[in-house]
C-alpha cells in the first residue's frame, strides 16, 4: 500500500480561516472608527488650546471674562478669520464666555460633520479668583466622541451663534 502524505489545507481549514478573519473584522472595525471619530473630535478640543490661555492670562490681568469674549475674540487679538483651524476642526466664534468648535474640517469624517463643542469657561468663587473650563457637545452626535478631557458634559446647550 502506497499512502500519500497530504499537503497544504483542505477547503474547509480555508473556509474556517476566512470565517475567523471575517469574524475578527466585524468586532475591530467598528471599534478602530470609534477610535477614528475620537482623534478628531480631540483636535477641536486642543484647538482650544491657545485661546484658553490668552483668556486666562487677560482674566488674570484685571479684565474681565465678559469683555474678553465679545466681539467673537477681536478682543484677544482676534480678527475675522484668523482663528485657528486644523484637519478636522475649526474655531467659529468666541463669545458669551465660550469657544464654539465645528467639525468642518477637509479631512473630517462625515458621521460628525457639522457637528459642535462647546468649551465655556466660567468663573468660580474663591479668594484669588479663577475660572473652570468646562467642555460638552453642542451637537448631540457628537457626545459619544469626546475625549476624557470633556468631563464636564454640558450638552445641548442654546446659545446663539
Amino acid at each position: 500500500m502506497n499512502i500519500s502524505k497530504m499537503k497544504g489545507f483542505t477547503l474547509i481549514e480555508l473556509m474556517i480561516t476566512v470565517a475567523i478573519v471575517g469574524i475578527l473584522s466585524a468586532v475591530a472595525l467598528p471599534a478602530y472608527n470609534d477610535y477614528v471619530l475620537r482623534a478628531q473630535v480631540s483636535e477641536a478640543i486642543m484647538l482650544s488650546n491657545g485661546i484658553k490661555t490668552a483668556i486666562e492670562a487677560r482674566y488674570y490681568e484685571g479684565v474681565s471674562l465678559e469683555h474678553l469674549t465679545e466681539n467673537g475674540g477681536a478682543n484677544l487679538g482676534y480678527n475675522n478669520g484668523s482663528l485657528p483651524s486644523g484637519k478636522y476642526a475649526t474655531i467659529k466664534s468666541i463669545q458669551n464666555d465660550s469657544i464654539l468648535i465645528e467639525m468642518d474640517g477637509p479631512d473630517v469624517n462625515n458621521k460628525i460633520r457639522h457637528e459642535w463643542v462647546r468649551i465655556r469657561a466660567i468663573e468660580y468663587e474663591r479668594a484669588d479668583g479663577g475660572l473652570i473650563w468646562l467642555c460638552g457637545a453642542w451637537s448631540p452626535g457628537l457626545d459619544k466622541y469626546l475625549p476624557s478631557a470633556c468631563n464636564n458634559r454640558m450638552t445641548h446647550i442654546d446659545i446663539t451663534y
